[in-house]
């Protein structure tokens, strides 16, 4: 999922199926599925996992949640397969296209709005699904509709005049030398090497998330409403 983005299908093979246990199973899952590859993303970094489906000549499960547990990505599903078994997996890709447009424009508005309210502006949380993109932001005062609309207009700008997504991978500290400490506004992380995302003159963030590799694929960006969920802290 981090050398292609747009990849929706891939053949794999059963490392393990183990039934899950407990009352708290996203979306009423049986089972937990590791294979040797898979391009399913596991939820992570305020992105919702993706969804869609492990299937053999004979036998097909649905893949209602993807996780991950260590280094393993665990798909949740409503069936089993035996170890071992080779097994072909399909996304739901328009579920995908729509978790990397808003994970993208997520990104876009916070760079606007630190271009529009100050440098104080800091992510303070930020959620990623299928309907909508959420950002919880640092700042001494209520927004207005003003302030949204000057935030949406500079997101579409640059949707309009930057065409394409970096991602690169740094040492911790390369990727400090290079962008500072507001690289890390999800959370410095705990890793040695740093995955960035950048979107030329709006924003860069260390992030494990998937993003398009075009701003082009996203049609536009829509500032709904704000609320304010803390002292000091609004959310978009």
């Amino acid at each position: 999922y981090y050398e292609d983005v747009q990849q929706r299908d891939f053949d794999g093979s059963v490392l393990a199926t183990l039934p899950l246990l407990g009352d708290d199973i996203p979306n009423g899952a049986t089972h937990g599925i590791i294979l040797d590859k898979t391009c399913f993303y596991p939820e992570g970094g305020g992105q919702e996992g993706d969804y869609g489906a492990l299937f053999t000549d004979s036998k097909r499960v649905k893949v209602l949640d993807t996780q991950k547990v260590g280094n393993l990505v665990v798909h949740l599903t409503d069936g089993s397969f035996e170890t071992g078994a080779l097994v072909h997996g399909n996304l739901d890709w328009a579920r995908r296209k729509q978790l990397m447009d808003h994970h993208t424009a997520v990104h876009i508005v916070g760079g606007a709005a630190r271009r529009v309210l100050g440098p104080h502006i800091y992510q303070a949380g930020a959620n990623k699904s299928v309907d909508s993109g959420r950002l919880d932001i640092t700042h001494f005062r209520r927004l207005n509709r003003d302030d949204l609309d000057a935030i949406e207009s500079l997101a579409n700008e640059v949707l309009g005049k930057v065409q394409r997504t970096e991602k690169i991978e740094l040492n911790r500290k390369d990727a400090d030398k290079k962008y500072g400490f507001d690289l890390y506004q999800g959370g410095a992380p705990k890793y040695r090497n740093v995955r960035v995302v950048e979107i030329p003159e709006i924003d860069a963030q260390a992030c494990a998330g998937t993003h398009v590799s075009s701003t082009s694929h996203v049609v536009a960006v829509k500032v709904l409403r704000t609320e304010r969920i803390q002292d000091g802290v609004e959310r978009i």
